[in-house]
């Protein structure tokens, strides 16, 4: 049986907007549960264009077809305007993330990716492709497993910041975004491992 993984195709941020979101992490961490943890090494500020599960034997035939996909995209220019209070964890905590105002750009590749991706994939994870599979809770596997219901037209691009409440309120915030990744997924659908790295031109 082939070795399987719960992947996150997502885009990262560049120093500014992640330096950002860091610092608001660490401030919710101080006063919340540290139920998401961000860090520069295996635990990534993202926004989340495909959530699912592939075998690893296809990360080859998926690096050849996101390269074909962003042939055709340019560095993404994007914008937050206001905070999404996220979905409510086990503890009862929210998720607030950034929410970004979906443009043409950012719609169509999701969708390019979705369309392509998603028939090398399946949506039944389990602890064991994840990341650290001892740590992972099962509103993880709900996020992962359902994540097609929430693509196309329900697609919501957006910047997890940790759980809790932030009174982070200095906007518009204006960024570009180049960095286009797969990783492996780890608790409450984190950008853990870094697989392949492409990036817009």
């Amino acid at each position: 049986m082939s070795e399987r993984i719960a992947i996150d195709i997502a885009l990262l941020l560049p120093e500014e907007i992640n330096n950002k979101v860091m610092q608001i992490n660490k401030a919710l961490i101080k006063e919340f549960p540290p139920n998401i943890v961000f860090n520069e090494k295996n635990c990534f500020p993202h926004i989340s264009l495909f959530m699912g599960v592939i075998e690893k034997e296809k990360l080859p035939e998926i690096d050849k077809v996101l390269a074909s996909i962003i042939e055709k995209f340019q560095v993404l220019k994007l914008d937050v305007k206001e905070i999404d209070e996220g979905e409510t964890l086990p503890d009862g905590y929210k998720t607030p993330s950034f929410k970004i105002t979906r443009n043409a750009e950012l719609q169509l590749l999701h969708e390019r990716i979705m369309d392509l991706i998603r028939p090398l994939s399946s949506y039944d994870a389990t602890a064991d492709d994840c990341y650290n599979p001892s740590e992972i809770k099962d509103l993880t596997f709900e996020w992962i497993n359902k994540y097609p219901k929430y693509a196309y037209k329900k697609f919501n691009p957006h910047i997890t910041l940790g759980s809790g409440i932030t009174n982070y309120n200095d906007f518009p915030i204006k960024f570009s975004v180049s960095r286009l990744v797969v990783s492996q997924l780890g608790n409450y659908c984190t950008c853990r491992k870094i697989l392949i790295e492409k990036e817009l031109r």
